[in-house]
């Protein structure tokens, strides 16, 4: 049986100039007072949610944490909210929002998102908007296709909730005005432009940092339709035309490439397998230089997703495997076009703020990223660590790398900024590495992470709160203080603790009644290091607390006394270390 949701009413707002002007028109307009039940989502292995979900069972059967007694508790975290808030919808988006300013979002998609995954022609869609601005009646209005307008706004609320980090309700609310119409999409005759419409709703669904099962779910419809159409394989493509330079190539590999993406950030499947696509189909021209990079990546990401080390069975790796992959990785790299390498990740020069120096730290980073992920496995125990040991200090450095790269960029550039819901990923998944070595062989890395540490803490800071980034770490500080403390590693007192923050508004508070912020949740995240002792903070604070015109203090930082830990200490740090191995799997 499926529950009908009431319809919002619609109304007309009045334009304004800025955004900050008229987000107060678009607070939510209501919100489904229709019970609705979560069935139970399947979480991969090579997702977070799976290695939450099979750590909470163990560590409840352990009687190390409060068995739940709602049968969907355990989805709450993972799964849409209930009734989400929809924001009053817009009869005229594009009438609504000022020309200069659609304009500048035009240019900002163009050089942060576009460059990345351009199957769009944004020159063609600024001169659709021009058209659209000399329209003085209703007919001229209709100049330029349904679909198209739909790309406009998608554009739009995509630039906004990239530059808010999720949190333009001005964003929120042109997406809604056309989202009927996108899931219309699904049952439609099948066009170019109306795959493009899907998959930019995808990417809108992942900088909206709210469920990226959205965006993975979107990206696989847009994919399926890719393969109706045939563009997967060479006779999809009109013989009179140069295929490496037609829009639907590119659109294919963006979807290729962001179908990728998603599966793994959700560890759910990917819907275009790679024996499908035709060998003699070409990739991308050189003009594309971003994405034709990104593809040869993608392939090295399906043999590691298809090696088994998602599953967290280190049983069933070979270092061989490994150190192959690792290779992989590394000749990628070398191949990769010099416009692409980046010669000095940590350079201070306020002058890189360039494209294509966000593109650079950006390969970078993903190569660190990977490389741990084909590494993640052996810092599973501290058997695994000990037996292969060179691979285990590798995969860390590469953590710390990636944190030091970010937060370098964070404090010299605006890079970080502009991709912060991208970034915070990198940044989660190295302190999750970190985490885990430090957990399972404290003697040999913790005293070498106290620098990193202190870095992430403070990106940490900038987080928005409302983003599944943030909620994905705070609930794994609830988690790690209700074991720690049941093992007796942890003292039951923490000044946080009385707030009671809820991760979602399905747990019965407003989001409004929640108090966590950025600064909470690096503060909560300290002093719950302190106390495991991975991490003692430098004697001197530094004053800057992320202010960007200062660069961070290199001072040696003290040394934790491991010497002093007594026996019964060190026997529960270690009981800590194997009931909290999953719960950092795959962040």
């Amino acid at each position: 049986m499926k529950h009908r949701v009431t319809e919002p009413t619609i109304q007309q707002c009045t334009p304004t100039s800025r955004e900050e002007q008229n987000d107060s028109l678009f607070k939510p307009s209501y919100r489904s007072n229709v019970p609705h039940r979560k069935d139970c989502l399947y979480h991969g292995p090579a997702g977070t949610a799976f290695a939450f979900d099979v750590a909470r069972c163990n560590l409840e059967s352990m009687g190390l944490m409060a068995t739940s007694t709602d049968d969907n508790s355990l989805l709450d975290y993972y799964s849409t909210d209930d009734g989400p808030e929809v924001p009053h919808p817009i009869r005229d988006p594009l009438g609504f929002v000022p020309r200069e300013e659609v304009l500048r979002l035009c240019k900002a998609f163009a050089e942060e998102t576009n460059i990345m995954y351009p199957f769009l022609d944004m020159d063609k869609v600024i001169g659709q908007i021009e058209l659209l601005s000399t329209a003085q009646d209703a007919k001229g209005y209709r100049i330029i296709s349904r679909d198209d307008k739909d790309i406009i706004v998608l554009v739009l609320a995509i630039s906004l909730m990239r530059e808010t980090a999720g949190e333009s309700e001005l964003g929120r609310s042109l997406f809604h005005s056309i989202r009927n119409r996108l899931e219309n999409k699904t049952w439609a005759p099948l066009s170019v432009s109306g795959i493009s419409s899907l998959v930019l709703a995808s990417r809108y669904y992942f900088y909206a940092d709210e469920d990226e099962r959205l965006a993975w779910r979107t990206i696989g419809i847009a994919a399926r339709q890719c393969l109706e159409l045939g563009l997967h394989k060479l006779q999809g493509y009109p013989k009179s035309e140069e295929v490496g330079s037609q829009p639907a190539l590119i659109l294919f590999w963006s979807a290729f490439a962001l179908d990728r993406r998603w599966s793994f950030g959700t560890g759910l499947p990917f819907s275009i397998q790679e024996e499908d696509i035709d060998p003699s189909l070409p990739e991308p021209d050189d003009s594309y230089i971003y994405l034709k990079t990104m593809i040869p990546y993608c392939r090295i990401s399906s043999k590691v997703w298809y090696s088994g080390l998602g599953t967290g069975e280190v049983s069933k790796l070979r270092r061989d495997c490994m150190e192959n992959l690792d290779s992989q990785v590394l000749q990628w790299q070398e191949q990769m076009p010099e416009s692409l390498k980046c010669p000095n990740p940590y350079s201070v020069e306020i002058g890189l703020h360039t494209i294509s120096r966000r593109l650079q730290i950006q390969m970078v980073v993903r190569k660190n990223v990977m490389r741990t992920l084909i590494y993640r496995p052996i810092l599973y125990s501290y058997a695994n660590i000990k037996h292969n040991m060179s691979q285990a200090v590798l995969c860390v450095h590469l953590a710390k790398d990636t944190i030091r790269i970010l937060y370098q960029t964070h404090k010299v550039t605006k890079i970080y900024k502009a991709q912060q819901t991208l970034f915070n990923f990198f940044i989660l998944s190295s302190l999750a590495i970190i985490f885990l070595a430090c957990f399972h062989d404290p003697a040999d890395f913790c005293s070498c992470v106290q620098e990193e540490v202190s870095m992430a803490l403070e990106l940490v800071k900038a987080f928005n709160t409302k983003s599944r980034v943030a909620k994905r770490l705070w609930k794994a500080i609830q988690d790690l203080r209700e074991v720690g403390e049941r093992l007796g590693v942890l003292s039951a007192a923490c000044p946080f603790d009385e707030a009671g923050f809820q991760s979602s508004p399905v747990n019965g508070l407003d989001e409004a009644d929640c108090s966590m912020t950025g600064t909470r949740v690096s503060a909560e995240l300290t002093n719950l290091l302190e106390e495991i002792g991975i991490y003692h903070p430098p004697a001197t604070v530094h004053p800057s607390q992320g202010n960007e015109d200062n660069e961070y203090d290199n001072r040696p930082l003290e040394q934790p006394e491991w010497g002093n830990a007594t026996e019964s200490q060190w026997a529960n740090a270690d009981g800590l270390s194997e009931v909290l191995n999953p719960l950092f799997w795959n962040c």
